[in-house]
């Protein structure tokens, strides 16, 4: 029972750490493309440039890599409209 516990506690400091993680990636895009001449262009090089990183990154066959590719483009949704 306290393995269980333990690893639930495991989770959640993950889930934690994670999200942590995202709010502040999120805040340094939407702050690197706000100071951009043409926040368009650098709203693209940006997120495009994360998934060049997943595509040398993860491997084709991983059945997580569909997946890790639509947390970059809601990333990207979420830097785009600033929430």
């Amino acid at each position: 029972m306290a393995e269980v516990r333990n690893q639930a506690e495991a989770v959640d400091e993950l889930r934690q750490e994670l999200a942590a993680h995202r709010a502040v990636l999120a805040s340094l895009a939407t702050q690197l493309i706000l100071n951009a001449d043409n926040k368009h262009s650098m709203l693209e090089q940006v997120f495009t440039e994360a998934l060049d990183n997943v595509e040398r990154a993860v491997e084709h066959d991983d059945p997580n890599r569909e997946a890790i590719i639509a947390r970059v483009h809601d990333m990207a949704d979420l830097v785009q409209h600033g929430e």
